[in-house]
């Protein structure tokens, strides 16, 4: 099961980060379409990639609770988890905020900036744990 969570979550992090690196050379932005309509498809990817980073986050470091010392294992389980709570909150307040019929940002630039946080550290923290599902030696 973590394996092919993991791979989930690699193949969700290499898509958006290449989408977000490749969009302005293949998306011309309109008024009716501000953003590219691949990323409707990508966010429900990017929603199960928070939920299942979420999930095997806490597990990673629930299993590190017992280590005394600090050690890379430790640090890891916990930016990772720590890192999705944070991700989780600026993606689904930029999400709902997108879908909502009254949508209207007061600042043209705060969305599309908490938009490339999401983008770069979602697919930075899903490869990372991706990475370490596939590697793990436990089922």
């Amino acid at each position: 099961m973590k394996r092919i969570v993991g791979i989930f979550l690699i193949l969700v992090g290499v898509a958006v980060g290449l989408h977000f690196i490749l969009e302005p050379l293949i998306h011309t932005t309109t008024e009716g379409q501000t953003y590219s309509p691949i990323w409707d498809y990508l966010n429900i990817g990017m929603i199960l990639a928070i939920l299942l980073g979420l999930i095997f986050g806490y597990n990673r470091v629930k299993a590190t609770c017992g280590i005394k010392e600090i050690n890379r294992e430790n640090v890891t389980a916990n930016f990772q988890f720590y890192g999705f709570i944070i991700i989780g909150f600026l993606f689904f307040r930029n999400y709902f905020d997108l879908h909502s019929v009254d949508f209207d940002t007061p600042d043209v630039f705060v969305a599309p900036f908490l938009w490339v946080l999401v983008d770069t550290f979602i697919s930075i923290l899903s490869v990372s744990l991706g990475l370490d599902l596939v590697k793990s030696k436990k089922e």
